[in-house]
């Protein structure tokens, strides 16, 4: 089901439907729903809070475009209008809390294969596909008279550990495109008891401009054991207006991930004089590696970490089938070539022959793209 500047009409729908949160009833309207998508035709404005459709009882797979969510904590009365919001993401402490999720999870032994999360409303320590029909059937006898409420009244902050309030949602499918969040959809990511694949590409505005890697991934950590499809980049009109973008913590642990497609610059690093291994960063379930623009000064470098990826692919990436490097040094060719500066016509910088012949004995398909914004020529070299 398809919606244009949602999710105004459809609440008022959800609105008129007695029972609605979390009841498994045959009778709803949308009970059988399995797909949702919204489009916003205004970028410039926040959208009403799109979590509570993460109730309905068969939804599946939930797509957004345009789609610019506010956090929570603009609307708390303990973040004043005049204090920079950027203050309170306190991304300092993600490492340190990420380490407890780790330190939490070896305790349980639970390790790195998680089967199954909290549910909302689930006190009895039961996780996965069983505890949430039995919550369902427990939500219709007691709670038959409440109608559909707004989650921004009653859900926690981005930082808010309960385990409570997270995995209430069959969606195992995000996607958001030309969309940003002040929070990276973190409410969503765990609202999901087993998510399968996210594909966020996001986009700048002058509402939300920041983009924090480290807090998305802090957000997916919980589906280390379920998610296959991670894409994480900007919107190809928007390119290039994220400064300064976070490292991407190490994808390692995710054990059941088999396509990545990542922007380089929050896969491996900008600015710093040691890079991180991207052979260590990744998990040994890889097929396949898309990363994305890369461009002059940091071309080599990417070629140097794939080496590195290629040669010890037998070890330990035994699944990986294919590696695109998308290189847009020649991104803005055609518009300076239009103004006099030819700078940017210079040949595509060829790709060592060493990497080539790795990829090859390793039995991976490696592709360059170049990226030229010729109109109605977006030239491949191969």
């Amino acid at each position: 089901m398809d919606f244009v500047n949602p999710p105004n009409q459809l609440y008022r729908m959800l609105d008129r439907i007695p029972h609605m949160r979390k009841s498994s009833s045959s009778n709803l309207p949308f009970g059988s729903l399995t797909e949702l998508s919204m489009l916003k035709l205004c970028e410039d404005e926040y959208v009403p809070d799109t979590l509570p459709f993460l109730k309905l009882p068969a939804l599946r797979k939930f797509s957004g475009i345009n789609l610019i969510e506010r956090s929570p904590i603009r609307d708390s009365d303990s973040v004043s209008e005049d204090e920079d919001f950027e203050e309170n993401i306190n991304e300092e402490t993600i490492d340190e809390e990420l380490a407890e999720l780790r330190a939490e999870a070896a305790a349980n032994g639970e390790g790195v294969q998680d089967q199954g999360f909290p549910l909302l409303n689930d006190n009895s320590g039961e996780t996965g596909s069983e505890s949430l029909g039995q919550s369902a059937e427990e939500d219709n006898d007691n709670q038959e008279d409440q109608p559909l409420e707004s989650s921004r009244e009653s859900s926690p902050d981005e930082d808010d550990e309960d385990n409570n309030w997270t995995g209430f949602s069959t969606v195992t499918h995000l996607h958001f495109r030309r969309s940003n969040s002040e929070i990276n959809f973190s409410r969503h990511i765990r609202a999901c008891a087993k998510l399968e694949s996210f594909i966020f590409e996001f986009y700048n505005t002058f509402l939300c401009r920041q983009f924090y890697p480290k807090k998305l991934h802090k957000a997916l950590y919980q589906h280390r054991g379920t998610l296959q499809e991670l894409t994480i980049v900007e919107d190809e009109d928007n390119r290039g207006a994220l400064d300064k973008p976070e490292l991407m913590p190490s994808l390692s642990e995710f054990s059941a991930l088999k396509s990545l497609r990542i922007r380089g610059e929050i896969l491996c690093g900008r600015d710093a004089m040691v890079f991180p291994s991207l052979a260590d960063r990744l998990p040994s379930s890889l097929e396949s590696l898309y990363i994305t623009e890369t461009e002059d000064f940091n071309h080599l470098l990417f070629v140097d970490q794939l080496a590195g990826v290629a040669s010890s692919a037998h070890t330990k990436f035994p699944c990986l089938k294919k590696v695109t490097l998308e290189d847009q040094s020649h991104k803005y060719e055609y518009r300076f070539s239009s103004i006099g500066v030819y700078r940017y016509l210079m040949p595509p910088r060829p790709l060592p022959s060493s990497l080539i012949e790795m990829c090859q004995k390793a039995g991976i398909e490696f592709r360059l793209v170049q990226v030229s914004d010729f109109p109605k020529l977006g030239r491949n070299f191969s």
